[in-house]
């Protein structure tokens, strides 16, 4: 599983987060977007607890 650290630095440039592979995507730059991109990320992957029973 990834953390945010391990997202941020893909996120920022891909080419160099795994030498030797192609990458069709550039990266995100801004600091900002990718703090938000991986604020997304966490929401969607974060399990969902149980609602209290009636």
């Amino acid at each position: 599983m990834w953390n945010a650290a391990q997202l941020d630095t893909w996120l920022q440039n891909p080419r160099t987060f795994l030498p030797g592979t192609k990458m069709s995507f550039a990266g995100i730059p801004d600091p900002t977007d990718r703090r938000d991109v991986i604020a997304f990320v966490e929401v969607q992957v974060a399990p969902v607890e149980d609602a209290p029973a009636p």
